[in-house]
C-alpha cells in the first residue's frame, strides 16, 4: 500500500499515514492476511476511537483521531455530536521556484517589471492571492536560476555559446 492508497482509504497526509505505514508492516510482519488490509484500514479510519488501545492498531487510530480533517467523519465528531477538528485555513505560500521562473522571464525580457504570483485554490473557493516579490528576492530569484541553469549545462554537457543563446557576458539574451 502507499500514500494514494491511504488517501482513497480518507487516511489524511502527515502522521496519520505515517501511523498507517508503521499499522501494515506490523499487519504483515506479524502474519496478518495482506489481502485484508483494505478491510482493515477502512474499519479503522471509519471508528478510530475503537481502536485506540488495541496494540496493533492503536497509534494509527490515536493518529486518526488527533489529525484534523477537512470533513466529518465518524469518530471524529462527525457521528453522535462531539467536537469537530478541522484543519485552519493558512495563507498560501508561494514557491520560492516561482520567483526564479519570473526573474529570468524578466532579465531575458530586459525590462525591470514588478513581478507577482496570482495563487489559486483549486481544492476550496476563496479569493485568489497575490504575491509581489521584491526587489531583493528577484536578484536572488535570478541568481539561483543562473546557479541551476549553469549546472544543467555542465550536467548536460552543454554549451550555447555557438547557438546565439548568449550574450558577451556570458548571461541571457532573447533572441528573435
Amino acid at each position: 500500500m502507499n500514500t494514494k492508497d491511504f488517501l482513497r482509504l480518507g487516511v489524511p497526509l502527515g502522521e496519520a499515514s505515517r501511523r498507517a505505514t508503521d499499522f501494515v508492516a506490523k499487519f504483515i510482519l506479524g502474519g496478518g492476511d495482506k489481502s485484508r488490509l483494505r478491510e482493515e484500514i477502512a474499519a479503522i479510519v471509519a471508528n478510530p476511537s475503537a481502536f485506540t488501545y488495541d496494540p496493533l492498531r492503536g497509534e494509527f487510530a490515536k493518529a486518526l483521531i488527533s489529525t484534523p480533517h477537512p470533513g466529518p467523519l465518524p469518530g471524529r465528531g462527525g457521528e453522535g455530536g462531539g467536537a469537530q477538528r478541522i484543519a485552519r485555513p493558512t495563507k498560501p505560500k508561494p514557491y520560492s521556484t516561482w520567483c526564479y521562473q519570473l526573474a529570468a522571464y524578466r532579465a531575458a525580457l530586459g525590462v525591470r517589471a514588478t513581478c507577482l504570483n496570482l495563487i489559486v485554490n483549486s481544492v476550496t473557493p476563496e479569493s485568489p492571492v497575490e504575491h509581489v516579490w521584491t526587489e531583493s528576492e528577484m536578484e536572488s530569484g535570478l541568481r539561483a536560476f543562473m546557479a541551476a541553469r549553469e549546472l544543467w549545462m555542465t550536467e548536460n554537457d552543454y554549451n550555447p555559446a555557438g547557438a546565439g543563446c548568449t550574450g558577451q557576458s556570458g548571461g541571457m539574451v532573447l533572441t528573435a
